[in-house]
């Protein structure tokens, strides 16, 4: 039966006429295939190749997709909420205000795809691959990111309120005015992630300061005091902050109150 005759009898069954029959796309070579609008909700697409194709505004709520191939797919405003996604390859794919609310995204493969604005609410993306994605203003409220890889990703302004970071890699990783209030930090690693701006309101399982002196953001995280580019243990900062103030043009004052504040920092925090 031909990808044509599936898809109408899919839309019967859908409609609940008689002659309808639920689609089943197993194992189906559609990669490149335009498929804009198509209605394959609650379908089974286990292992089927779509990488590609053209699934913009694409219903696939509730699909089972679990290893399926999409990768460098257009997904864009495409509906796959409650979708099985598990184990799914999603790298390079545009999934811009997509809506994955609930989906089960365990162990997918997500690098380098482009997730602005889209709605991973309450998805569950444990051990997901979403090394270098683009994640702007994305929603991840409550979402399960337990050991997933997010080295490099961008998730700036993104919305991770009561999201289960733990034991995540984020080193790397752009938070920049995120919203991580109630988030679960425990065991994730920060090295190197720019956290200037952050919520870090009620968060669980990490020591997280951040503060706005003049034109430099300062955050303190695991034990590591950035402020502008530079990181540095505070203490280090106590020896060398006040050379490196003056040759970016700070007063005597402004180095007494960075060090009032640094002080602040290894008095209460390390």
């Amino acid at each position: 039966m031909n990808t044509e005759s599936v898809l109408y009898l899919h839309k019967s069954w859908l409609d609940c006429e008689k002659n309808g029959m639920k689609a089943n796309l197993s194992g189906a070579d559609l990669k490149g295939l335009t498929l804009r609008g198509v209605n394959l909700s609650k379908a089974s697409l286990i292992g089927t190749d779509l990488s590609g194709a053209d699934l913009y505004g694409a219903n696939l709520i509730e699909a089972n997709l679990n290893k399926a191939n999409l990768n460098g797919a257009n997904l864009i405003e495409a509906d796959l909420s409650k979708a099985n996604l598990n184990g799914a390859d999603l790298s390079e794919a545009d999934l811009r205000r997509a809506d994955l609310s609930g989906a089960n995204l365990t162990g997918a493969y997500l690098s380098k795809a482009d997730l602005r604005r889209a709605d991973l609410s309450y998805a569950d993306l444990i051990m997901a691959d979403l090394s270098k994605a683009d994640l702007n203003e994305a929603n991840l409220s409550g979402a399960n990111l337990t050991e997933a890889d997010l080295r490099g990703a961008y998730l700036g302004k993104a919305d991770l309120t009561g999201a289960d970071l733990s034991e995540a890699n984020l080193s790397g990783a752009n938070l920049s005015w995120a919203d991580l209030y109630g988030a679960d930090l425990s065991g994730a690693d920060l090295s190197g992630t720019d956290l200037r701006g952050v919520n870090t309101y009620y968060v669980i399982g990490k020591d997280i300061f951040t503060f706005q002196f003049r034109r430099h953001a300062g955050v303190f995280a695991d034990g590591v005091l950035t402020i502008g580019c530079r990181s540095m243990t505070p203490k280090m900062w106590l020896k060398k902050g006040s050379i490196i103030a003056r040759q970016n043009g700070y007063t005597d004052d402004d180095i007494s109150q960075h060090k009032s504040i640094i002080q602040y920092i290894i008095d209460t925090m390390t």
